[in-house]
């Protein structure tokens, strides 16, 4: 019986059937191609070049352009060829040195899985019919075996990636996909603000496209894989929409149905594994900063609470942070946009409220995130207050926005902050998974804020005189050292004055402890209106005053001195006989002593006290 004759290919297709790997299969095959037969026999892979499966035939079929030809015609084509090869296409080989070769594609719908390559002396005549429909059922057989084999391995990448860190479940996925796919090279990217990155968890290098495609984009954004000849774009998401994406590049390779279908596959695996990473380090980094910022005061919390909500909270790629006074909102903090433009920047409560945020009132008191998109933010972006100035308009940054997420920051009921998400490229930046993750983070900036604004309020308690209102003698001592320091560092003069009033006992003595009271509350606003933003007031206790002058030198404390006499003066009346006493001393340079400074003044004076000037100088 012919080793091609159709009842032998059955029996041999019968045996090939019972085998449990490709490996085995081919071997069984190639041993039956060659049985009976003074021929050769291979069975080829295309890769991103030819690959031989037989141990005994390594060597690539390049000697002979028109063999190479015709074995990546049948892998481009699907169809069979034969060809005439050695003797009678080469002169100085005789004729019965001539073979024939048949390629035969393994192919299934089309896919061309490998190529089998026969070399026999004869014609292969009528046995070509029956070789062909055998190479057919043959590749149904591969097919089938390497399904089975990377749905074993896909099962086994399931239930290992949940075990694994977020680093080691993304090699894991790639290496997967490296092996079971004729991918070249295949990389996972995160995609934030509209752009596609590398996300630092693969060491290969890939080549990315300068530009990405818009409609690319927009697939990726929907959940949608983006196919080419020779790539593929898979969005790499669990529950909530993709915020990653497995850029894979094949080469001369072609890919199949099934290699698609296995790049959705491990796609939503890693997907998933890599959602629960997410969680876990959103609440690490909220453990973290509570940790940090638990004892930072409020001016020192807003920013790098801001900076971890952009970096956590999915689709955000700008940020800021509206802090409630009194009846008006005011930035505190921001990423991604100049100071010059928010710094002295303000909203109205109720138009932070009602026109920005939009919902109702019952959203507003829970906190509720709200997302608006470019329209929409233009529309309800308008209207603002620069120091005294009301502006109509938006800010000129508004203009820029593609997508807002505003989330409320309360505590027992009441709004204080307002955290504002941005993304300047992406229109739909923003999902269920950020809207979630905000949330989260609104609550624990919500007990961070809190919790400082009650220290600040506890500290300032102790620093703060009950009367007048104005820092007391510790607010004084902590600021002269900030004070020194300062103009020791930049070279600068820094000067003081000590004020006490004459005439105050009598006013005591008349009318009474309270009426005094008054009398100094009056003069610790008198005195605070006579100075400018950086220069600050202390009282002491009793009738003693403190005025600290930084990058002040003596010639401008003079002048301060004498307004600040002459403010007190005005207090004065016919029953109440009030005078300022006050000693001036300034320092300059890097041997800056406080102590000494606040020495000087002090003994200044009394100087101006005995002699009944309103102030003197200093002369150490």
């Amino acid at each position: 019986m012919s080793p091609f004759s159709p009842e032998m290919l059955a029996q041999v297709y019968d045996e090939l059937a019972a085998q449990t790997s490709t490996e085995s299969l081919v071997s069984a095959l190639l041993s039956h191609l060659t049985r009976g037969t003074n021929g050769r026999a291979n069975v080829w892979m295309l890769d991103q070049q030819l690959r031989s499966m037989s141990a005994q035939w390594r060597e690539e079929p390049s000697a002979w352009p028109p063999l190479r030809r015709a074995l990546r015609e049948s892998f481009d084509t699907a169809r069979p060829h034969e060809l005439l090869c050695e003797g009678s296409q080469r002169p100085e080989n005789p004729p019965e040195h001539s073979r024939h070769a048949l390629v035969l594609p393994l192919a299934v719908r089309g896919e061309v899985q490998a190529v089998i390559l026969i070399e026999q002396g004869a014609p292969f005549g009528e046995a070509r019919g029956p070789l062909v429909v055998f190479a057919k059922a043959v590749a149904g057989l591969l097919v089938q075996l390497r399904e089975r084999h990377r749905a074993a391995a896909t099962a086994k990448l399931a239930q290992a990636l949940p075990g694994q860190g977020a680093e080691e479940a993304s090699r894991s996925a790639l290496d997967h996909l490296r092996r079971f796919t004729p991918v070249k090279t295949v990389t996972l990217l995160d995609y934030r603000d509209a752009t596609l990155r590398p996300s630092g968890r693969d060491d290969r290098a890939p080549s990315l496209p300068v530009e990405w495609p818009p409609s690319m984009l927009h697939s990726l954004r929907h959940g949608e894989p983006s196919l080419g000849e020779d790539f593929m774009l898979c969005p790499v998401a669990g529950r909530h929409r993709a915020r990653r994406a497995l850029w894979a590049e094949f080469g001369t390779a072609k890919w199949s149905q099934a290699d698609a279908i296995l790049f959705q596959m491990v796609a939503r695996l890693l997907g998933s594994a890599l959602e629960r990473f997410d969680v876990q380090a959103q609440l690490s980094s909220q453990l973290r900063l509570q940790r940090e910022l638990l004892s930072v005061p409020p001016e020192g919390l807003y920013l790098p609470l801001l900076q971890e909500a952009v970096r956590l909270v999915p689709g955000a790629g700008a940020g800021s942070l509206l802090v409630r006074v009194d009846d008006r909102f005011h930035y505190r903090a921001w990423v991604g946009y100049e100071r010059e433009e928010l710094q002295d920047v303000s909203f109205m409560v109720s138009d932070t409220r009602d026109t920005w945020y939009g919902l109702d009132d019952a959203a507003w008191l829970a906190g509720v995130p709200r997302v608006l998109s470019q329209g929409s933010i233009v529309q309800q972006g308008a209207g603002y207050q620069v120091q005294s100035q009301l502006i109509a308009a938006c800010l000129p940054s508004t203009h820029l926005l593609h997508a807002n997420l505003c989330v409320p920051i309360l505590y027992q009921g009441q709004v204080y902050a307002v955290l504002n998400l941005d993304s300047v490229r992406d229109p739909d930046a923003f999902g269920a998974d950020s809207v979630d993750v905000a949330r989260a983070f609104a609550a624990q900036a919500a007990a961070l804020i809190h919790h400082a604004e009650q220290r600040q309020l506890i500290e300032n308690a102790a620093r703060t005189d009950t009367l007048t209102g104005l820092p007391n003698r510790r607010a004084f001592n902590e600021a002269l050292t900030r004070a020194v320091k300062g103009a020791g560092r930049n070279l600068q003069p820094v000067s003081m004055l000590v004020l006490d009033l004459s005439g105050f006992k009598g006013i005591n003595d008349r009318f009474g402890h309270a009426a005094g009271d008054q009398v100094l509350v009056q003069i610790a606003q008198a005195l605070q209106q006579q100075l400018r933003g950086e220069d600050q007031v202390f009282r002491w206790g009793g009738d003693e005053f403190a005025v600290l002058l930084p990058f002040t030198d003596g010639r401008g404390a003079v002048q301060v001195a004498g307004r600040l006499a002459d403010s007190v003066g005005e207090l004065s009346t016919a029953n109440t006989n009030l005078r300022a006493n006050i000693g001036i001393a300034t320092a300059c340079g890097e041997a800056l002593c406080g102590e000494t400074l606040l020495r000087q003044a002090d003994a200044a004076m009394y100087r101006a006290k005995a002699s009944g000037r309103p102030y003197a100088i200093s002369s150490g």
